[in-house]
């Protein structure tokens, strides 16, 4: 299967507010890209942009690095792309994932969904399943305390009135 990028390196430098200048940053940036992408794709859907390599009948195929595919018709949300570049441009800014920074006294604090990285924060992840147009199946555990009681016959009459009870037998 052959995935398309969500986002490019562009957007990527307008959501950063620089442009990547040298080849090692460009890198950053595109492996930055594709690790998002792969983080949404797994919490979303995982043929968002994707194509199959088969055999088809169809008049035009889709040419991808010169091969002819069929597509998965799975076009990729914009909201997707929009979380796809927010988790990239965390990861550049904060590669290390650094809550505060301390030098002599100058302190600098990032906001904790900083620190994050890569990782999708809860909102990130519902507006995926959302996108995704995912159903939360949940489990959902109870117990009911049953207690059981030897009995022959019904032991009330038809006033409702016990006609024999455990010690009867």
């Amino acid at each position: 299967m052959i995935c398309d990028p969500i986002g490019t390196v562009p957007e990527l430098e307008a959501r950063v507010g620089k442009p990547f200048v040298t080849d090692e940053e460009k890198a950053m940036a595109a492996a930055a890209l594709e690790d998002a992408a792969a983080m949404a794709r797994t919490y979303g859907n995982p043929y968002w942009g994707c194509y199959s390599m088969q055999t088809f009948a169809e008049t035009e195929p889709v040419v991808v690095n010169g091969m002819a595919v069929r597509t998965t018709g799975m076009n990729v949300p914009d909201g997707v792309k929009a979380v796809v570049l927010a988790m990239a441009a965390r990861a550049l800014r904060n590669p290390d994932g650094f809550v505060s920074e301390t030098a002599g006294e100058y302190t600098y604090r990032y906001s904790e969904n900083t620190a994050n990285g890569l990782s999708p924060s809860p909102g990130e992840i519902t507006m995926l399943e959302k996108l995704a147009q995912k159903d939360k199946i949940r489990t959902v555990t109870f117990e009911r305390a049953v207690q059981i009681v030897r009995r022959r016959e019904n032991p009330y009459d038809d006033n409702g009135d016990v006609i024999w009870d455990e010690s009867s037998g």
